[in-house]
């Protein structure tokens, strides 16, 4: 017998297809690479003394974010 296996996804992809694909976050990310934000602050984060920092990525989409929530 073939064993089957079932991998479950985590509770963030579940979410996230639960969004409409023409929802303005979305589209914003299909066009929008902010990979260079990282790159951009590197000699502004210390990798080793003190707290390791929030990724800057991560900030700047979260700001992105709020301005666009506080337009609806």
């Amino acid at each position: 017998m073939l064993k089957t296996e079932y991998k479950q996804q985590s509770i963030y992809s579940i979410i996230y297809n639960k969004i409409p694909d023409d929802h303005l976050l979305k589209q914003i990310d299909r066009v929008v690479d902010f990979s260079f934000i990282n790159e951009m602050f590197r000699d502004s984060y210390c990798k080793y003394y003190g707290r390791p920092a929030k990724e800057p990525e991560m900030r700047c989409i979260i700001c992105i974010m709020q301005l666009l929530i506080e337009d609806y």
